[in-house]
C-alpha cells in the first residue's frame, strides 16, 4: 500500500494579467473586435452619464446615476481584461 503525501497549495498573488485568448484565430479576432466596440460604447455612455449628472439633481436620480455608473464601470473593466 502506497503512502500518500500531503500537498501544500499556496495562493498566487500579483500574477500578470494575460489576454483571454492567446491564439490569432478568426474567433479571437472577432472577440477582440467585440470587446473594442463594447468598450467604446461604455466610454461614450459614461461621458453622457456625466453630463446627465450635471443637468439634474434629486435623490432618486442620484441613486440611479451611481448604480448605472457602477455597472458601466464594471463592464468597461471587463472589456479591458482587468476583472
Amino acid at each position: 500500500m502506497a503512502m500518500e503525501q500531503a500537498v501544500t497549495v499556496g495562493v498566487v498573488r500579483d500574477f500578470p494579467q494575460r489576454p483571454i485568448v492567446q491564439c490569432p484565430s478568426p474567433e479571437a479576432k472577432k472577440l477582440e473586435r467585440f470587446r473594442g466596440v463594447a468598450k467604446n460604447l461604455v466610454v461614450n455612455a459614461m461621458i453622457t452619464l456625466e453630463s446627465m449628472k450635471r443637468a439634474s439633481e434629486g435623490a432618486e436620480y442620484q441613486e440611479n446615476y451611481h448604480l448605472l455608473h457602477h455597472y458601466l464601470d464594471y463592464l468597461k473593466r471587463f472589456c479591458e481584461g482587468r476583472v
